[in-house]
């Protein structure tokens, strides 16, 4: 029996390898054998690039965060232990292993705590953390803690698909847009109360 060298399945494997070498320079997009040995070469190299590129953005993070909180710390310690803080409930947020993300309930509370902190940041560098100060905090926490319940109801499918179980995930989307808009009205009625009392 003769020796079977371009079936269809020889031809339809060649297409697909040649089609991944699409673009390249001369015979190497053109020839099998040649177009093989730059797809397996392109393939060890993104391998390697991309935790080179991972650990080249990891030390890039930690450089400007070592960086900005030098700079906290030359405007005072007020300023540098809610920089601190911040810095804390990110990593506690998007650590890689057990992300906070994934914990319903926390994931918000962390989100509140955030906003209330980046806001009494701002007023560390200009002046004291005073009663109003904090009303405001507590109207940015609320308003950010809202933002994040519907960017969860938005990435319903990537995380259920992702398995992240956030809010949107555990509740249903209904049930998180419903809070999302308790919160933003919370905040409303809380910039209300500070007009009335005359803080802003």
């Amino acid at each position: 029996m003769p020796r079977a060298k371009g079936g269809p399945k020889t031809k339809e494997r060649r297409r697909k390898r040649l089609k991944l070498a699409k673009g390249a320079y001369g015979g190497k997009s053109r020839l099998f054998r040649t177009a093989t040995e730059l797809v397996d070469k392109g393939r060890q190299y993104a391998f390697r690039d991309r935790r080179a590129r991972k650990r080249n953005f990891r030390r890039l993070w930690i450089a400007l965060l070592v960086a900005s909180l030098a700079l906290f710390g030359l405007l005072g310690l007020r300023p540098l232990v809610l920089a601190v803080t911040i810095v804390v409930l990110s990593a506690l947020y998007s650590r890689p292993r057990l992300p906070v993300k994934g914990v319903p309930i926390l994931s918000s509370a962390l989100h509140l705590g955030g906003g209330i902190l980046h806001f009494l940041l701002g007023v560390a560098l200009f002046g004291a953390i005073d009663g109003p100060a904090i009303g405001l905090a507590f109207l940015c926490g609320l308003a950010f803690t809202a933002g994040h319940l519907n960017q969860e109801v938005r990435d319903f499918e990537a995380d259920r698909d992702n398995r992240i179980r956030t809010n949107a995930v555990a509740f249903g989307k209904r049930r998180t847009f419903i809070a999302g808009l308790a919160l933003f009205t919370a905040a409303y009625a809380q910039l209300v109360v500070l007009a009335a009392c005359g803080v802003i």
